[in-house]
């Protein structure tokens, strides 16, 4: 009738305990390769793509306490105003660092 593996359930009518206790192991240890192989197919994936990432990628700017830094403009156009945004200045300032937060 079937077969689960490598026992015949045709002739014994269902597996033992034992039987299925090597079939849950051997999947176990087939999931566990399995997961391996995709966990280094991701590493290489993320390693290729950083690469790719760093290729054009500026090393990141530190800025000091005391440093005139200008900051990017986000403005919005205003009809009513008749303001528009493409208009006013990509950036603003000079302002003064005053305190370094991050890393």
């Amino acid at each position: 009738m079937g077969s689960v593996g490598d026992v015949d359930t045709s002739k014994v009518g269902h597996p033992t305990r034992e039987q299925y206790e090597v079939l849950v192991a051997r999947n176990h240890a087939e999931v566990l390769e399995l997961q391996e192989q995709a966990q280094g197919l991701m590493r290489s994936k993320q390693t290729k793509n950083k690469a790719h990432y760093d290729l054009r990628r500026r090393a990141g700017t530190s800025f000091d306490e005391g440093n005139l830094v200008w900051r990017t403009n986000h403005v919005l156009s205003d009809a009513i105003e008749g303001f528009r945004a493409s208009l006013a200045p990509k950036r603003v300032g000079p302002f003064v660092v005053k305190a370094k937060l991050g890393a």
